[in-house]
């Protein structure tokens, strides 16, 4: 299976976890089951993208896949824009697939080596944002 779509138990976490080869429909199908797991959280979205286990793919391909996609899927409500996504990997693809993103206006989206430094980083967020609302 190309990618697996996981939403943490009474969380509003999602992980996606890629392995082998990754097409368009692989992508298209991820993102639209992660704007599925936002309506049902109602919530602040932290959307775990694992990349550890994908094929490479040099950047014309990569540029190839974004732009299917970007004609393949829906865009995520209007409400949902403040979810973080967080990408687990160090692979020189990552960097590409980042660069395209902040060239099309995207917010940063860190890049941690391992699945629990990512929920690390989101439980940090989460508890800055519980802070922050307790202090108002």
């Amino acid at each position: 299976m190309p990618v697996t779509c996981e939403k943490l138990p009474q969380q509003p976490i999602a992980i996606f976890t890629y392995a082998g080869q990754v097409t368009a429909a692989t992508v298209a199908e991820a993102i639209q089951q992660n704007i599925l797991f936002a309506r049902e959280a109602g919530e602040k979205m932290y959307t775990v993208v694992d990349v550890h286990g994908i094929d490479p793919l040099n950047f014309p391909e990569l540029l190839r896949i974004v732009g299917q996609v970007s004609r393949m899927v829906l865009k995520p409500p209007a409400e949902d824009p403040a979810r973080l996504t967080i990408i687990v990997g160090s692979q020189q693809t990552n960097k590409l697939y980042l660069e395209l993103l902040k060239a099309q206006g995207a917010p940063p989206i860190p890049v941690v080596p391992t699945l629990e430094d990512a929920l690390s980083l989101i439980q940090a967020q989460r508890s800055q944002s519980d802070q922050a609302t307790t202090a108002e």
